[in-house]
């Protein structure tokens, strides 16, 4: 009995600090404002490594996964242009925290319409259609 308690806890703590430890190095990641290919190689088998399956950051780490995105859309729709390698960028953005479609839409939409309120060309802002809340006046 005491064993298997104990193992339940240790397994529980252990994938605690995992998720930590991979937040952590997607922030070192994202310190040149540029995900490599064996960056997200590197991050993609970590996840396998330590069992980390789809939708697990955003259960279980969901306020630091959205601060770490929100800093990265901010920084790519300030300028009002999202140029190719920022296309990219949010490619892998959404692979390493593996989002959904519509989650990685969610997260985003509000970088996407402070840009288009200040006055951005929503051809330019590499967006399938105007985010829900956006209102044309």
């Amino acid at each position: 009995m005491f064993k298997e308690r104990f193992s339940v806890l240790h397994t529980v703590t252990f994938t605690g600090q995992t998720y930590d430890l991979l937040l952590s190095y997607a922030n070192h990641i994202l310190e040149d404002s540029a995900i490599t290919e064996t960056e997200a190689y590197d991050f993609a088998a970590l996840k396998r490594l330590f069992r980390i399956r789809e939708g697990e950051f955003l259960q279980y780490r969901s306020f630091q996964v959205k601060e770490i995105l929100k800093k990265e859309f901010i920084r790519i729709y300030s300028d009002h242009f999202v140029d190719r390698k920022e296309e990219l960028e949010k490619v892998n953005l959404q692979a390493l925290f593996d989002l959904s479609y519509d989650q990685f839409e969610e997260i985003k939409k509000d970088e996407v319409i402070n840009a288009l309120l200040n006055g951005a060309d929503p051809l330019h802002l590499d967006i399938a259609k105007i985010p829900k809340g956006f209102n044309v006046i």
